[in-house]
């Protein structure tokens, strides 16, 4: 064998090993991202439990379909609290990209069964279409179609 056949083999070598090493880091990298996901998504459903935990009488509009009256006391509250869960809900589906499958499927059918239990989350979220994610309201469509 001939030196310029054992550098271009040692080269070969120096490549195939440069190339797992990217992948890993990549590989990596993605585990990374997917456990920022997870925490920041964790983090943010911590804040609204905690809003309902302080204002008890939330509860039941978001877990009992409980219809907000045009007059109510705690109008303001209950439609703040809406937008929360509305954001929230499209920030997953805005993550799907870092969620493997088996975990999104868990997370869809969180924000199909928030959708199911919170009338006035599913009104808000038809009245204000326009400010969510085309994924968001083609879960809101599968809700809305499900109940027809």
């Amino acid at each position: 064998m001939t030196l310029e056949t054992v550098l271009s083999l040692i080269s070969i070598l120096v490549n195939i090993v440069g190339f797992y090493f990217v992948i890993r880091q990549i590989t990596q990298q993605a585990l990374a991202t997917r456990g920022e996901t997870y925490t920041s998504l964790c983090g943010l459903s911590y804040e609204i439990l905690k809003m309902i935990s302080d204002n008890p009488y939330l509860y039941d509009y978001f877990y009992n379909n409980k219809k907000l009256e045009t007059d109510s006391e705690h109008r303001v509250q209950v439609l703040m609290c809406c937008e929360m869960i509305a954001n929230y809900c499209d920030n997953v589906n805005l993550q799907r990209e870092n969620i493997p499958d088996a975990v999104w499927l868990r997370w869809k059918n969180f924000i199909k069964g928030q959708l199911e239990i919170s009338t006035e989350l599913k009104s808000f979220m038809l009245e204000y279409k326009d400010w969510y994610s085309a994924e968001m309201i083609e879960i809101l469509d599968e809700v809305q179609k499900a109940k027809h």
